[in-house]
């Protein structure tokens, strides 16, 4: 799932204007407002040039430097336009509706409303928000009982949603009244605002909630969806003779029976180990705190006594190990501390393999990246669905359509 959410985000960033996070507006949810909302759905069909306008204008200067790449810009409108399709697709299955996600995207839309009219009205001093709201004001909002009650509700639904976050005492009070306040104002003095406000707003709320649909359409639809079994993991690497590790096991099952016939292990693990943590020093980690090591290859390790050799390898996640136990006895921490320590020698033939073709890219232990391989062609298969049932249109996109040829000249 989080490689999911982490697929459709985009790097463009409304620095002023989105900063409410999905969890702390889950936190702030009153079940009353005092005027419409501004916002009639979550759902986003289309992006204008002015919309794309204020995406730039809160990102960073490198990323407008960036968008003048053609790759890059439309790796940022193929990431726009999954985001605002998978939320259109939550609103159609009915996400919206549910009593709970109703009342954050609701909050939601309040909380950057009230952030942009802080901002924007220039009321705000350096990282303090909301500084111009006074004592007085917020202890006049809680002489409304209703206020009072909207407060209790959203404290209720945070509990519910995320009792580790939730903030009780003054100032979750504060921070829910001089919200609800700096909204409020902002409609009383709507015709008095600069002519984007509106706008502006209105495209930052509907972002920041297909975020927040993202999350949860994510992790209740596309994460089980795209979910690979060990089975299927078995069955894959099974059919490409490429990702198998039989050839692996049988070059460690051989440098194995060599250091069980005697020879040297530091000078056998110099020349195979693929570790490169301990290959130089002969394999060797020394005084190692029993719970801080590889599990398998301790567990292995302290079966023996002192000076043997595990007669089976040990295979973990990075391939295939062969231990052996150097020592095993008690050794004084920095704080003049006696605790017990073993010096293992180990021999990696590693099963890892890497990410991409790049040379950057790092190593990950092949069932790992046979996992991500399936569920990387599952996720494409079911986002392509989804932006084909859910089109959304972005302005200064390239033209799809090929190039007509120019008619020959009679």
């Amino acid at each position: 799932m989080d490689k999911i959410v982490r697929n459709i985000g985009i790097i463009f960033v409304f620095a002023g204007c989105i900063t409410v996070t999905a969890s702390a507006v889950e936190s702030n949810v009153p079940h009353s407002t005092a005027r419409p909302l501004v916002v009639g759905t979550p759902c986003t069909t289309s992006v204008s040039q002015k919309e794309i306008g204020f995406l730039l204008a809160g990102g960073s200067p490198e990323t407008r430097r960036k968008m003048t790449d053609p790759a890059f810009r439309k790796q940022q409108f193929d990431d726009l336009r999954r985001m605002f399709a998978i939320a259109c697709q939550a609103v159609k299955d009915g996400f919206a509706d549910e009593s709970d996600s109703g009342a954050v995207l609701k909050l939601m839309e309040i909380g950057v409303i009230a952030q942009e009219y802080d901002r924007i009205t220039s009321k705000t001093s350096g990282a303090t928000q909301y500084e111009w709201i006074t004592t007085e004001q917020i202890e006049e909002f809680y002489g409304d009982r209703q206020n009072l009650t909207d407060f209790e509700n959203f404290q209720a639904l945070q509990k519910r949603k995320s009792p580790e976050e939730t903030q009780d005492g003054p100032e979750a009070r504060r921070e829910f009244a001089v919200m609800m306040i700096a909204y409020r104002e902002s409609l009383e003095r709507a015709n008095e605002l600069p002519a984007d406000f509106r706008e502006r707003t209105d495209f930052a709320v509907r972002a920041q909630q297909a975020q927040y649909l993202n999350r949860l359409y994510s992790e209740r639809v596309l994460a089980p969806k795209t979910k690979a079994t060990d089975a299927e993991i078995d069955a894959y690497i099974a059919a490409r003779p490429q990702y198998s590790t039989v050839a692996k096991r049988n070059r460690a099952e051989g440098i194995l029976k060599r250091a069980l016939a005697g020879e040297n292990f530091a000078v056998l693990a110099r020349t195979n180990s693929e570790d490169p943590g301990s290959k130089a020093a002969g394999g060797l980690y020394e005084n190692v705190v029993p719970g801080t090591f590889i599990d398998d290859i301790e567990t292995a390790a302290l079966r023996l006594a002192p000076g043997e050799i595990a007669r089976q390898l040990v295979e973990s996640s990075f391939g295939f190990h062969i231990v052996k136990l150097e020592r095993k006895g008690e050794t004084r921490d920095a704080n003049g501390k006696l605790g017990m320590t073993f010096d293992v020698r180990h021999i990696l033939i590693s099963t890892m393999v890497k990410e991409s073709n790049s040379p950057a890219a790092r190593e990950i232990p092949v069932r790992e990246f046979v996992r991500n391989t399936i569920e990387d062609e599952r996720e494409k298969l079911a986002m392509d669905a989804i932006v084909k049932a859910n089109p959304v249109t972005i302005a200064g996109e390239a033209p799809n359509a090929t190039k007509k040829p120019a008619p020959r000249k009679k």
